[in-house]
């Protein structure tokens, strides 16, 4: 499970681990700071974010530590890429988490502009699909969680079970045409530079 955390209040967080069917969560918290993780992160309050992730974890340590617990922050290009320049509170974060990822910043699947693009060169396939399927408000899974206007879109949860979907020729195709480098056909995936 991936989320930006805003929503996981502690009786939340509590309720998805004791399902039992969800061993990881991420958690994307973005800046470095809570003045820029509040700036990129529309709608964000650092305080609530940082309060509902040590309630996660102190709810995961009391449950036996059913699931890992990671995070993953973009970094604006002008910072370096580790956390010793950061805000205590993001510091404080990732010591309780289990791994952390600092990334810059991507073009979010060629929907945002303003983002340099970096030719990836050797790059085969995608980590993103590959390791992931996201579940949409309407029911919709996505192959992307980068796919902010739903154009990956390969099943719905009312009308298929997550098996169904994740052995779909839909999402197949993504995968073929990734492996043999042919992003360029999928609508998706082909002005993203991320993964």
């Amino acid at each position: 499970m991936l989320t930006n955390g805003m929503l996981l209040r502690e009786k939340l967080a509590e309720d998805i681990l004791q399902l039992g069917v969800v061993d990881v969560i991420g958690l994307s918290f973005d800046g470095g700071t809570p003045e820029a993780f509040e700036a990129m992160r529309t709608n964000a309050v650092w305080p609530v974010f940082f309060q509902n992730v040590k309630n996660l974890h102190a709810v995961n340590t009391r449950l036996g530590k059913p699931a890992r617990i990671y995070g993953i922050t973009c970094i604006p290009a002008d910072k370096p890429l580790h956390a010793k320049w950061m805000h205590p509170e993001f510091r404080e974060l990732y010591d309780v988490l289990d791994w952390f990822e600092l990334r810059r910043l991507h073009n979010w699947a060629g929907e945002i502009s303003s983002v340099a693009v970096r030719e990836k060169r050797h790059k085969i396939g995608c980590s993103m699909l590959m390791k992931q399927m996201v579940l949409l408000p309407n029911g919709d899974i996505t192959v992307c969680c980068s796919d902010l206007n739903s154009k990956g879109v390969v099943g719905n949860l009312q009308q298929q079970d997550l098996v169904s979907i994740l052995h779909s020729e839909n999402r197949k195709r993504y995968l073929n045409l990734l492996l043999r480098r042919r992003k360029s056909q999928l609508d998706l995936c082909r002005e993203c530079e991320t993964f």
